[in-house]
């Protein structure tokens, strides 16, 4: 068998693996299409899984990186089998902004942290808006405030996660000076406070933390502070 396996040549390999395909795989997924391309013999592979498409009649999926996207481009044939979507950065925008809003859900330390404009700012200037970055450092700062025993996200966490963990990325992400954040349509809250005058010296943010502590209404925390009004916006 190791005889005629060696002595087989592409077009009988290419029919054994039309049928093994035909029967038994949906969908054939290439990653990392780009070490393909850029060997001086890639071609030569593409062009047998273009003829494995043909002859099997499943799909293959080829995932690289934006560099491969000029190879594709080099042939007719080639072109036509490379439309399909294109991932870049992600700009500074509503879905960046829910995006961040989900991601902050999976808090696997002990004192969760609600996410604010500081933290989706900080993290598209230090992600340049690519997503997986955005995870990796939502993970990475997660994990440095667990073995320190810090047990809570904060900017801190974030900075030294981006230091420590993401160094090789650094020059690429500060580079690219051309992005720039746009203003995000921001939502309208329910009640706007107004301060008019204050009674005795306080600290609101110790009310806004004890208030998240006790799960309290930190505006009528505030009222017993200072006089609040209440405007509701339609």
């Amino acid at each position: 068998a190791g005889f005629v396996r060696n002595k087989a040549t592409v077009d009988v390999l290419i029919g054994a693996i039309s049928q093994v395909c035909l029967n038994h795989v949906g969908l054939l997924i290439v990653d990392e299409i780009q070490h393909v391309v850029n060997n001086r013999r890639g071609i030569n592979l593409v062009s047998a899984l273009v003829q494995l498409i043909n002859s099997a009649g499943i799909s293959i999926c080829m995932c690289g990186t934006p560099e491969s996207a000029s190879f594709f481009e080099r042939e007719n044939y080639l072109a036509r089998r490379a439309i399909g979507l294109k991932y870049s950065s992600c700009p500074y925008n509503d879905y960046f902004e829910e995006f961040c809003i989900r991601l902050f859900e999976y808090q696997y330390v002990k004192e969760r942290v609600e996410i604010n404009r500081g933290y989706i700012d900080w993290l598209y200037e230090h992600s340049r808006g690519i997503i997986s970055n955005v995870i990796a450092l939502f993970h990475d700062a997660q994990e440095i405030a667990i073995l320190s025993g810090v047990e809570t996200l904060s900017i801190d966490m974030f900075n030294e996660a981006y230091k420590s963990r993401m160094d090789n990325l650094h020059n690429y992400i500060e580079t690219q000076t051309e992005t720039k954040i746009v203003p995000v349509r921001r939502r309208k809250p329910r009640y706007e406070m107004v301060t008019v005058t204050e009674i005795e010296d306080f600290s609101i943010q110790d009310i806004v933390s004890r208030a998240k502590i006790e799960d309290m209404d930190v505006v009528s925390m505030l009222k017993e502070k200072i006089r609040v009004i209440e405007v509701k916006i339609v």
